[in-house]
């Protein structure tokens, strides 16, 4: 499955097989089986990425920590949430874009899909409410890997208008068949 979306607003939507192995996320923790077992028990990771040769070693957009707690707090008792990398390696790297990066998200369990997508609507919308935040900072870019119920793990990728952002990726899974529904936060209904 290849599917993209382009439109003049610039907007970029796409959904694909996913590329990513968690197994080798996990491998690194072979020396920690008690970390490595917290992390094979969460149902949404945040994900490092790696910016050689820029940065050596695995690293997180600004929004990271924000971010986590969100989705810890918001998601408590209904997944576990949770990051592959220790505390001393934790680094956040501030990208030289006037884009709002999200972390690169993990999803083991379709059923979290909307619930995340509406915590991720919310952030984004509570970010643009502030008022230093430059009109240029509405492009948001949001990589996000899920198990589909088939089985399937794909990749989703949005680079568009925050505001739009979850509005646009819950009819984008619905119009591909996926069921998500049950996730629309209270921001996106008044926005739209």
């Amino acid at each position: 499955m290849n599917t993209q979306f382009n439109n003049s607003a610039n907007l970029s939507v796409e959904l694909s097989a996913s590329e990513l192995d968690t197994n080798l996320l996990f491998e690194d923790f072979n020396d920690d089986p008690s970390f490595k077992a917290e992390l094979q028990a969460a149902t949404v990771l945040l994900i490092p990425s790696d910016l050689k040769p820029e940065y050596e070693g695995p690293v997180f957009p600004a929004s990271t920590r924000e971010i986590f707690r969100i989705l810890s707090e918001e998601l408590k008792g209904r997944a576990v949430v949770n990051s592959p990398i220790k505390d001393e390696d934790y680094v956040e790297f501030e990208y030289r874009s006037e884009d709002i990066l999200l972390p690169v998200l993990f999803i083991g369990k379709l059923i979290l899909l909307p619930l995340v997508i509406s915590v991720l609507g919310t952030f984004l919308h509570d970010r643009l409410k502030k008022p230093n935040i430059e009109k240029s900072d509405n492009t948001v870019k949001s990589e996000i890997h899920f198990v589909h119920s088939n089985g399937t793990q794909l990749h989703f990728k949005y680079d568009g208008p925050a505001d739009t952002f979850e509005r646009t990726a819950m009819e984008h899974f619905e119009n591909l068949g996926l069921t998500v529904s049950g996730g629309e936060s209270t921001s996106c209904k008044k926005r739209n």
